[in-house]
């Protein structure tokens, strides 16, 4: 993003069952200014979607259709994916220490905007 490089080290491990164990990990040297800017899902939320992408062709055998993808984007069910994604992204970095917990916006503040 923005011409930064990042690594990505893919792992897929045999399991019991016939299953197959898909571990991914992402480094990313962001700035501390796209930090602050998009936070920790900015990446994640991309990643949960690609993942989606992946399992529906995966399961089906069929390519998925990038239309498709847009009208499910902006739907109601998209929204409240992209808002949940994000949402875990951030619990995760929290949890990580690497971000600070918001503060609790004041009583009868409308929700907010979906975050994507």
């Amino acid at each position: 993003m923005g011409g930064d490089t990042s690594w990505i080290e893919l792992r897929l491990t045999d399991e019991p069952n016939g299953r197959t164990r898909f571990r991914l990990e992402h480094i990313a040297h962001v700035d501390d200014e796209r930090w602050a800017r998009y936070g920790p899902g900015a990446v994640g939320v991309g990643w949960d979607s690609a993942l989606i992408g992946l399992y529906l062709h995966l399961s089906t055998g069929r390519t998925v259709d990038p239309a498709m993808v847009a009208e499910w984007s902006g739907s109601e069910e998209g929204h409240r994916f992209l808002i949940a994604s994000s949402d875990a992204w951030y619990e995760a970095s929290v949890a990580a220490a690497l971000t600070r917990p918001r503060p609790e916006p004041p009583p009868n503040t409308p929700p907010r905007s979906t975050p994507a």
